[in-house]
């Protein structure tokens, strides 16, 4: 059978839901913080009230939304250099997890992987990717002190290789220029 012609579903996946656009907690940044002395934590959304309550169990939480409750329960691993390091268990799923996420329009919290989110740079082109890697680059440029000489030369190069690499995908993309 000859290639080409039609094909449904070709391409690039449809736009998934992203990170950036759901309530997200994070289990180290809760755990270094000391969260849990404060014991509510409470968010205004588009779509209501989230309100998450640390002060029942210090082996889980509770996450109330409009009236609907959902325990989250928490997980501990020791690491080998001592300390105690804490984790969520995805309600979906039961994986050990560092975020959870709630979308906006969902009332459950679930890990990454089983609300099917995507980071903002996997719908990004390469040509986004280098310009936002090049604003970063410039961004450490200019904090850099006048004494570091080394570290800004560095990042004058890679700022060049970035800019190289920017021309490229535009001459490829307009093969006789722009004018």
């Amino acid at each position: 059978m000859p290639r080409g012609g039609i094909r449904i579903g070709a391409g690039r996946p449809r736009r998934r839901r992203r990170i950036g656009d759901c309530l997200r907690l994070n289990a180290h940044r809760i755990q270094r913080l000391s969260m849990w002395v404060r014991h509510r934590r409470t968010w205004q959304t588009r779509r209501g009230e989230v309100t998450v309550d640390f002060s029942r169990d210090p082996r889980g939480m509770d996450a109330i939304r409009d009236g609907s409750e959902e325990r989250i329960v928490l997980d501990y691993t020791h690491p080998p250099h001592g300390g105690e390091r804490m984790w969520f268990l995805c309600p979906s799923c039961d994986r050990r997890c560092r975020d959870i996420y709630m979308p906006l329009d969902h009332y459950l919290w679930g890990c990454r992987i089983c609300l099917n989110l995507s980071y903002a740079t996997e719908n990004e082109s390469r040509f986004d990717r280098l310009l936002t890697k090049k604003l970063k680059l410039q961004s450490r440029e200019a904090r850099c002190s006048s004494r570091q000489i080394e570290t800004r030369t560095k990042l004058r190069h890679q700022i060049m290789r970035v800019d190289m690499q920017c021309e490229q995908i535009m001459a490829r993309m307009f093969p006789g220029g722009l004018y």
